[in-house]
């Protein structure tokens, strides 16, 4: 299985038009990206700002409008969560938390069509 990089936010060609306003939570800025990633599964691996594999990240799968928890996970030892699919939904949004780190919220729609894995990048907080 061939993983496909997805840097956030700044490291690959996104633009502005893809991010909305940044959100405040705790004191720390949390990244929500309006535009849907597309992938074979709900499994995806989380890297630090150096690139290493980020275990123990807290994942947590939301409401459409980021207010409910439907299900809550951790990465593994490699960085990589995985979440079964539910059947009916189409659009999974996603909150990945990790300490010392910008919270980073996205949204996921699996297709049949694409089978390599997400990999996302992770700010340091400041």
């Amino acid at each position: 299985m061939r993983a496909r990089t997805v840097r956030f936010p700044l490291l690959c060609c996104l633009s502005a038009p893809l991010l909305s306003n940044p959100v405040h939570l705790n004191a720390q800025i949390a990244i929500r990206y309006s535009k849907v990633r597309v992938s074979g599964s709900i499994s995806v691996k989380i890297v630090d700002p150096n690139g290493d594999s980020l275990p123990g990240a807290v994942v947590t799968e939301m409401d459409k409008n980021w207010k409910e928890t439907f299900r809550t996970t951790k990465t593994d030892v490699t960085g990589t969560f995985t979440l079964a699919p539910v059947k009916g939904r189409k659009i999974y949004h996603i909150m990945v938390r990790s300490d010392n780190l910008r919270q980073i919220e996205f949204k996921i729609r699996v297709s049949r069509l694409r089978r390599k894995i997400l990999i996302l990048k992770m700010e340091n907080a400041s």
